[in-house]
């Protein structure tokens, strides 16, 4: 894992900090019903979907939680160790049938950076993050070199306090208030 990963973080020290919608997707967000990924992330958010492996205890289940939650968005591919490649298969924690892209933090960041039909990075979470991201959204949580470290979807904003609330799996909480992260994150337009 930390050798792919390596190999991530070489192959985009020169990538953008934003890609803006040009009208032009590599991976068009029809079929992608935003409500049903909110939705889909309420229900599961704190009851995983046994339809899906539950990849905890192999580090984490953060992304492939947020990639059920983009689950109207078509699986590609059949190569798991490809970062071209978004699918799972089945419900065992088997690592053949479930791409990394869709069950790794920083996988499932490059698999999007280059699918999404925008995203922006940001030093931290805030008003900046607030007016960006909408409900269906997908963030990123990244170390200091850029690697993704952990996934969330967005779920619900408030106008009063201009905040973002996020879920996902295998986090400190259920539900992360946007504006407290402190590390640089990027958020994915799924609804474009």
């Amino acid at each position: 894992d930390y050798i792919e990963s390596y190999e991530v973080v070489k192959l985009e020290k020169d990538d953008p900090k934003e890609k803006v919608y040009t009208g032009k997707t590599l991976i068009s967000s029809k079929g992608y019903d935003y409500d049903a990924a909110v939705n889909y992330a309420y229900k599961y958010g704190a009851n995983y979907n046994s339809s899906y492996p539950d990849w905890t205890l192999y580090g984490g289940d953060c992304a492939n939680f947020a990639s059920q939650c983009l689950y109207g968005k078509s699986m590609v591919g059949s190569k798991a160790d490809s970062v071209k490649s978004w699918f799972s298969r089945g419900s065992q924690c088997n690592t053949k049938k479930v791409s990394g892209t869709w069950r790794g933090a920083n996988m499932f960041k490059e698999y999007w950076k280059n699918r999404a039909s925008k995203y922006k990075q940001f030093n931290r979470g805030g008003i900046d993050t607030y007016n960006y991201t909408w409900p269906g959204d997908v963030v990123s949580l990244l170390t200091d070199n850029g690697r993704a470290f952990h996934t969330l979807i967005c779920v619900s904003y408030s106008k009063d306090d201009k905040s973002t609330t996020c879920y996902s799996h295998t986090g400190s909480s259920l539900a992360r208030n946007l504006s407290e992260v402190d590390v640089p994150l990027i958020v994915y337009s799924m609804r474009d």
